[in-house]
């Protein structure tokens, strides 16, 4: 049986040129061991924008964003800021201790072991820079950077051409394997370059569930109401924690180099109270409570598509000057030749997420040999939820988001 569970993640950070009218060689380093990754510091940043997320989306909504994607995309883009923009940017990544050579090195380390799958589960990522030579001239410092650090392919075209906007989506079709065919419905006259971060993930549960056991059961909403939709089932051992303010189980997958999570927290606290609570000292906790035990687990299938602009998610967690015509600094990206400044004027995320029964094995799974004088606990998540998607060596999110409505 084929791998049920794919995650699909475009991410596409667009600068453009402020409108209002008023060669060096590569740097050669040693690239950090998996140790000084950007794990724990993606951890943080990620939890910081599922908080502002959740602050302005409706609590009817579902969000689903992937931290790794949009910190790769943000760290390419530092290396084009200087000053207090990309000062900003750092502080606002969680990586202000270490000085931008350092970002770099420990992000390529960190992109490796992310990839290194061996095949299973398949984790690919891949970054682009997409120009247009007769609206900016890059600095050959940057494209070197991004390309050593980054492993990004660098390309020109004509943004005048209806060709740039198709072979730019072919290029995000490919690499997300067909599932996304498309980033770009056209190029405006004030667009100059785009940085893409495209994240694709694959895998196998280690253990699958039984689609026979699979039924519709009710989904409580954030409203009061409910929706019926199909849950599956399994009576095993399972990696969790019940705690007094919420129930979290984790599910490894084939390799158990990466695992998905759902948090629900306790009938007394709603799910944003639950989200602003979380920082990287809970959530580590959380890891660190959980144990192997018996227990009956419902989960809800899921089948989400999210798009988001998060320019003000940004902003609010401090990185804003370079969304600012008047203060951004991408003065180390290139010379800009059809306006005075460089600024970013959107940020456009995409993801796909489906979960499944179906597992390395694909077939059932029925738990033996306990015993049958008590029930064990039951994990009924038919509620909202948080759910995680993370790396488990580096403590990485893939993704993360909120389930509101598992139907939708």
């Amino acid at each position: 049986m084929k791998a049920q569970f794919i995650t699909l993640l475009i991410f596409c950070t667009l600068f453009f040129i402020a409108c209002d009218k008023n060669g060096e060689p590569p740097l050669t380093t040693t690239p950090p061991t998996s140790q000084d990754n950007l794990g724990e510091a993606n951890l943080g940043f990620g939890l910081s924008l599922l908080q502002e997320l959740d602050k302005t989306i409706p609590i009817d909504e579902n969000i689903l964003i992937s931290p790794v994607s949009i910190q790769t995309a943000m760290n390419m883009a530092a290396n084009g800021a200087d000053g207090q923009t990309l000062s900003q940017i750092l502080t606002g990544l969680h990586t202000a201790e270490w000085d931008l050579d350092e970002v770099n090195q420990r992000q390529a380390a960190w992109q490796q072991i992310l990839t290194n799958s061996g095949g299973h589960p398949e984790v690919l990522m891949a970054n682009g820079y997409f120009e247009d030579p007769n609206r900016i001239n890059t600095f050959e410092e940057f494209k070197q950077k991004i390309k050593q650090y980054y492993n990004a392919s660098v390309e020109q075209h004509d943004f005048n051409s209806q060709a740039a906007v198709d072979n730019i989506n072919a290029w995000v079709n490919d690499q997300t394997k067909g599932k996304i065919d498309k980033i770009l419905e056209g190029i405006d006259d004030e667009e100059i370059a785009f940085l893409i971060n495209a994240l694709y993930f694959r895998a196998d549960w280690l253990e699958g569930f039984d689609p026979n056991a699979t039924s519709y059961r009710d989904f409580n909403l954030p409203n009061g109401n409910q929706v019926s939709t199909p849950f599956m089932t399994a009576d095993r051992l399972f990696n969790y924690v019940q705690s007094e303010d919420y129930t979290a189980l984790e599910i490894p997958f084939k390799d158990e180099t990466f695992s998905l999570t759902l948090a629900m927290p306790s009938t007394d606290i709603n799910l944003q109270q639950f989200i602003k609570k979380m920082n990287s000292g809970y959530i580590n906790e959380m890891y660190e409570e959980m144990s192997e035990n018996r227990a009956i687990a419902y989960i809800p299938h899921l089948d989400l598509s999210y798009k988001e602009d998060l320019k003000n998610t940004l902003i609010a967690v401090g990185i804003d000057d370079a969304f600012s015509n008047s203060k951004a600094d991408f003065t180390k990206l290139g010379e800009p030749l059809i306006g005075p400044r460089i600024f970013i004027t959107r940020v456009d995320h995409k993801s796909v997420l489906k979960i499944d029964e179906y597992g390395a094995e694909g077939a059932a799974v029925t738990s033996v040999g306990f015993g049958v004088t008590s029930m064990p606990p039951v994990l009924d998540f038919n509620r909202p939820f948080v759910i995680i998607l993370r790396h488990i060596e580096t403590n990485s999110l893939l993704f993360i988001g909120r389930v509101a409505n598992p139907a939708e």
